[in-house]
């Protein structure tokens, strides 16, 4: 799915830790930006497993982080939901819901 991210902002993996995170190794922490990594599975009893789900989180330029996702069964969802909200988060209005 390369083509849903413009060539300055290729991932590459470079994990570690409990995430395999994809991101730009040459990103120069002067804008914001988005990490895609996916959580680690982790063995909760002797045949149920969770994690191994695609999330991605927004984060400014010093590494705060803005804003999380849902889980994707995917990369590709997760990169997928990412290219969109670059596409049209610069003209969302904001509405405040009230019940």
């Amino acid at each position: 799915m390369t083509d849903l991210l413009s060539p300055d902002h290729d991932m590459v993996e470079t994990g570690s830790g409990p995430f395999s995170f994809e991101s730009n190794p040459a990103h120069d922490q002067s804008e914001a930006y988005f990490e895609v990594y996916r959580v680690a599975e982790t063995q909760v009893t002797s045949t149920r497993w969770i994690g191994g789900e695609w999330r991605w989180r927004l984060c400014s330029p010093s590494g705060a982080i803005n804003a999380l996702s849902a889980a994707y069964k995917t990369s590709d969802q997760c990169i997928e939901a990412v290219a969109a909200l670059r596409r049209y988060s610069a003209s969302a209005d904001i509405c405040r819901l009230t019940q």
